[in-house]
């Protein structure tokens, strides 16, 4: 239902396929299924990355990685740890260790 009348222009009329396809270009969406791909500044469009959505201005929905071999490397979020992550780390460490001494 979010899309619904996105596919009518200014005057209520159904847009053709080319002019909804122009339309999405002009806007950075997929032209495909209207994602968001890419980020308008100024005179340039610039790709985005939403995780699992959309991979530098490609629609992973419509356009899905093709994965060659088992070794192919697929891109993933990284988030820089923090202080209290790595107090929780080392917690967990020195938890593992005790369970380990006993177990021996």
């Amino acid at each position: 239902m979010e899309h619904l009348g996105v596919d009518l222009n200014a005057t209520g009329s159904v847009m053709t396929r080319r002019e909804l396809q122009e339309q999405r270009r002009k806007r950075g969406e997929c032209l495909t299924c209207g994602r968001k791909c890419f980020q308008k500044k100024l005179f340039k469009m610039v790709p985005i990355t939403d995780h699992g959505k959309v991979l530098e201005g490609r629609c992973l929905n419509c356009k899905p990685l093709e994965i060659a071999s088992d070794n192919t490397v697929l891109p993933a979020p990284v988030e820089v740890a923090t202080a209290k992550d790595m107090r929780r780390f080392q917690e967990s460490q020195v938890s593992m260790r005790r369970v380990a001494g006993q177990g021996g």
